[in-house]
């Protein structure tokens, strides 16, 4: 009997040990992890945009030039130009390569200087504000040069007090001049007040040309070419450059000359040399460096 009885109580807390885990609650599972899913979840969806539209790209259009180093994004080259060639011709260079100011950078030996010649005394705040609408000068003027036919249109922004006929007359002479690029006879350029046409001039305020111009930046104070418009910075055709100082009709000559030259292909050039005449393509609102002012690509 000693036996049995010490058996049991060896064996009671056994029962009790097993009956104890038979009512133990089961442990709940962990939480998943919702900000590792979801950062993965939209890891792979950015990988799969990649991969079916390809890397966002924010660079100028190929077909964009600012005056200055300063109206360039930070992909650009020193010179301010970003490659393009939007001319109806292959021929992306002026004629008499080796001397044309027009600017063939074979004969570009001098790189130009990286800092912007500052403007007259006129403060850029002292120019007019624009409405950011444009008025189209009417009318349709004489077909100029010989070679190819090229139609463009001028417009003037709203609320500068500027006369879009003015203007345009303005731009008229300025490309009529036998210097101009008429004056090559490759080209036959001809203002008109309809649509279809090669590239537009736009005279407009610094506001209006920075935003047209993005995503360089002109900083209100420069002229660009993009998207087939010459843009012209309406202080600047006020106050003229340091480098021009009173000439201010020769400054708006070179404004006028070097931004259709974009819209013919060209590209910015450097001095060829001291005491030569700067190429036209050469980036004169930036400084002139040791060649002489000249707002004609056939001087």
């Amino acid at each position: 009997m000693v036996v049995v009885e010490e058996r049991k109580q060896v064996e009671r807390p056994k029962t009790r040990q097993t009956s104890a885990r038979a009512h133990r609650r089961p442990v709940p599972a962990k939480p998943a992890r919702t900000a590792q899913v979801v950062a993965l979840a939209a890891a792979v969806v950015a990988a799969i945009a990649v991969i079916v539209i390809g890397p966002l790209d924010h660079r100028a259009p190929a077909d964009a030039y600012a005056e200055s180093v300063e109206a360039e994004p930070a992909s650009a080259t020193v010179d301010a130009t970003v490659a393009g060639d939007t001319a109806e011709s292959d021929d992306t260079t002026a004629a008499n390569a080796g001397a044309d100011p027009a600017g063939d950078p074979a004969t570009s030996t001098t790189a130009a200087p990286t800092t912007a010649a500052p403007a007259t005394t006129l403060p850029p705040d002292a120019a007019p504000k624009g409405e950011g609408t444009f008025s189209v000068a009417p009318g349709t003027g004489e077909a100029v040069g010989g070679g190819s036919a090229i139609r463009y249109r001028v417009e003037v922004e709203d609320g500068l007090g500027v006369d879009p006929s003015e203007f345009a007359a303005a731009v008229e002479a300025t490309l009529g001049d036998p210097r101009s690029w008429a004056g090559s006879g490759k080209y036959t350029l001809q203002r008109t007040d309809s649509a279809g046409v090669k590239f537009k001039v736009v005279l407009a305020s610094g506001a209006t040309v920075d935003r047209l111009c993005r995503p360089m930046r002109t900083n209100g104070i420069l002229s660009c070419y993009n998207n087939a418009k010459a843009m012209i910075n309406h202080w600047r055709w006020l106050a003229g450059d340091d480098d021009y100082g009173d000439d201010v009709a020769g400054y708006r000559n070179y404004l006028i000359n070097h931004e259709v030259g974009h819209a013919l292909g060209k590209d910015h050039v450097g001095c060829p040399g001291s005491g030569k005449p700067a190429p036209l393509m050469m980036q004169q609102t930036k400084s002139i460096g040791a060649c002489d002012p000249n707002p004609w690509p056939y001087p």
